[in-house]
């Protein structure tokens, strides 16, 4: 074909031209998880389905209701390592792309 050596030497100089599972692309989906349960809002969201009370006791005995508000209530006390988690993340992609 026309080209076709050139546009993919072409794609491979610009190295954007295919996207691929890297171990970073996975780590920076999880940051986005996170970031994602940690701005539920306790009153509005989480009370509408009764996830603002943490019962250690249902918790131990596999109440996934329990395990979820555990889970909501850990991402909540650990905001300020997942700010800074975020500022390098931003700080990486802005220097390496």
């Amino acid at each position: 074909g026309r080209g076709g050596a050139g546009a993919a030497a072409r794609a491979r100089r610009r190295g954007r031209g295919t996207m691929g599972l890297s171990l970073w692309s996975i780590l920076v989906s999880g940051l986005l998880c996170l970031n994602a349960l940690a701005i539920l809002h306790e009153e509005r969201f989480l009370a509408k389905y009764n996830l603002h009370v943490l019962d250690h006791q249902a918790s131990e005995q596999g109440n996934i209701k329990a395990q979820i508000a555990g889970l909501l209530h850990a991402v909540r006390y650990l905001r300020m390592p997942l700010i800074a988690m975020n500022g390098l993340v931003i700080l990486v992609t802005l220097l390496f792309g």
